[in-house]
This record gives C-alpha cells, structure tokens and sequence, in this order.
C-alpha cells in the first residue's frame, strides 16, 4: 500500500489515536490532505508522510469573531510547528510553494494542484447552456459568483454584490448569479451559461472554481489570490485586480466588453484529474525513497 490518508481538521487532536496509529504502522507512507490539527495529528504517526497544505492551513484569515481569530491562530501555528517532521510538504500553488520556502527554505517542498474533471467541465454554447436552464431568453450579461450565503469573511461576497452594483451604474442590465443551492451535475452548464468569473477571496490555495471556469472557456476577474495572477498576466480576458469595488467592475467592464475567448482550456489542461494523480504518485515514489 502506497499510502494512507489522514484528514482531520479539528486544532483539539494533537495525538494520533491507537487505531490511527496501529493502522499506520501497516502504511508505507501516510499523507494529511490538510495542516493545523490534521496535519499535527499525521505528523507523529510511524513511516513517511507527506502534507498538502491547501490554503487557510497555512494564511489563516482574519476572522470577525474573537473565537474564530484564536481558531486561526493555532491552526497557522500548528501548521507551522510540524512541517518540520514531513519528509515532503506540498503545496497547491507554486505562490503557496515560494512562501512555505522563504519561512522554511529546508523543508522538501513541491506544488501539486488539485486536478479538474475536464471531460466535466468543457465549453458549449453559451445561448445553449441558458436554454438547458431555462433561460434561453435572457442574453443579458452574467456575472457568476461562487455563493452569498453566510457571508463568508473569507470569499468577501459583499466585496463582489458592491462591484456588481458598480457595474450596474453603466451596465444596468448586468445579473449577478450565485451557485447557491445548484446541484452539482448542473454545475459545468451554470458555468457555461455565465460571462464572466468573478473572485473576490482574501487568499487561496488554488480555486477550483477559477479552474473549472477556465476548462469552460469563461474568463474570471478575481483579487490577487494563488497563482491566477500568472494566467492575467497573458491572458487579456482575464484580470487581477485590487480588491475594490471600482477597480473590480473597470475589469469586469473590460471582460465583458470582448468577445468571448476560446483558449482559456489550455491553462488549466495539465490540471487534468489523470495527470495530476500521475504526478502525486511519482511524488510518493520520491517521498519512499528520498529522493527529490
């Protein structure tokens, strides 16, 4: 067996259960899909381990409240405090990659992207897609955003309805949609339906959403986050910008006044599910024998 996989997301586990421990002692290698407490817990079982640090493990976010601050705190700490004892850290951005490397430039570090359904997520028509959800009347512009609800302090959608709002001072009949309560099969299509991505996080590890929308053809508008910056700055469709609702709707303005790119796909084809678990297989092989 190549590998077993820990996930654990809770500060409070700070020791492996006997279970957890007996069972990884049968392992050639245990890899933690998380840091704080998962990857707390991972790091004193028996064998070779990797983590894979995904995002708010290692940036933390600034919560509104006093106990999600602490909750935070620790698991920035946590995280911080065991990666020392992996034989390999990962990392889902190669912006995430060269900041673990500057805090910890001896850590064996790689940057290995979650994979995306390409034969999921492809292009068609967007007329087409409106159709298939019941709007094939509607040719208004969309703007899609992941979801409203609970006004994550992390996805900032207040940040995005004010830059739709903006938008709307002279697009007026600009939509904001949401995937809010979408199924997930309908999901390639709503994508599909829209004109343009719009992201508005304080920070991320490597947005699926911003992948799949790529995979579709669809163009995003998103804050300086991961490495969506590296495909701005070639790709004119797509735009970085400051996180201000101004700033965000000139760039939404500007994707919107093109037409719709057709080459997007190929930003994100070496993403692609078989690929990447290719990859992470050659990456256990490398943790077994301790090689780089």
């Amino acid at each position: 067996m190549i590998g077993a996989h820990a996930e654990c997301r809770s500060w409070r586990i700070l020791r492996p259960s006997p279970d957890v421990r007996n069972q990884a002692r049968t392992c050639d290698l245990v890899h933690a899909q998380y840091g704080s407490g998962c990857a707390m817990f991972s790091s004193r079982l028996a064998g070779r381990r990797v983590v894979t640090l995904r995002g708010s493990d290692w940036y933390g976010w600034d919560s509104p409240t006093f106990k999600g601050r602490l909750h935070w705190l620790l698991s920035r700490k946590m995280t911080r405090a065991c990666l020392r004892r992996f034989d390999m850290v990962i990392t889902v951005s190669n912006r995430m990659r060269a900041e673990v490397l500057q805090e910890m430039p001896e850590l064996r570090c790689e940057s290995l992207p979650s994979g995306v359904d390409l034969a999921c997520f492809k292009p068609m028509n967007r007329a087409d897609a409106r159709r298939l959800l019941g709007a094939g009347d509607d040719s208004s512009p969309w703007v899609l955003f992941s979801s409203v609800l609970g006004q994550n302090p992390l996805k900032r959608p207040w940040l995005a309805q004010a830059a739709v709002r903006e938008l709307q001072r002279v697009l007026p009949q600009v939509k904001l949609k949401t995937l809010t309560d979408r199924p997930h099969d309908e999901v390639p299509v709503f994508i599909n339906a829209c004109d343009v991505l719009l992201l508005t996080s304080t920070h991320e590890g490597w947005p699926n959403i911003v992948k799949e929308s790529l995979a579709c053809n669809v163009p995003f508008v998103s804050t300086d986050v991961s490495d969506v910056g590296d495909i701005a700055r070639v790709e004119p469709a797509c735009h970085v910008a400051d996180p201000d609702p101004k700033a965000l709707a000139r760039c939404l303005a500007d994707v919107l006044s093109r037409s719709r790119p057709s080459d997007l796909r190929r930003h994100v084809e070496r993403m692609a599910v078989p690929l990447i678990a290719t990859r992470l297989v050659r990456l256990y092989r490398d943790a077994l024998d301790g090689q780089r």
